[in-house]
């Protein structure tokens, strides 16, 4: 569950967005509106561990934000992807190839 919240706060953590929900590339949307969700999509094996028919649940619960232990997995795991300045160049081409789309 909390590499779940892991992925789905991914986007804010590295201030592409405010909000889980504000980032369009990530499945988190289709975790609170089942009637928007892909039929490839399965929600209900993350969401049996809360009420399945209650998505709020499911928000409070990537709303908790990140605990110690996962901010201990963003240290290792931004060590594994290089410096800062590096991170910030390819994130920058990213947004420079999106927005010429």
């Amino acid at each position: 569950m909390r590499v779940n919240r892991y992925i789905h706060l991914n986007p804010v953590a590295a201030k592409i967005c405010d909000t889980p929900d504000e980032y369009l590339w990530f499945s988190y949307r289709y975790f609170l509106n089942k009637k928007i969700c892909p039929k490839w999509l399965i929600t209900e094996i993350i969401l049996s561990y809360f009420d399945i028919y209650d998505s709020h649940a499911y928000a409070e619960f990537i709303s908790e934000g990140i605990d110690d232990n996962l901010t201990e997995f963003y240290c290792i795991l931004k060590s594994m992807l290089g410096s800062d300045i590096f991170i910030s160049n390819h994130l920058n081409r990213t947004t420079d190839l999106l927005s010429v789309n």
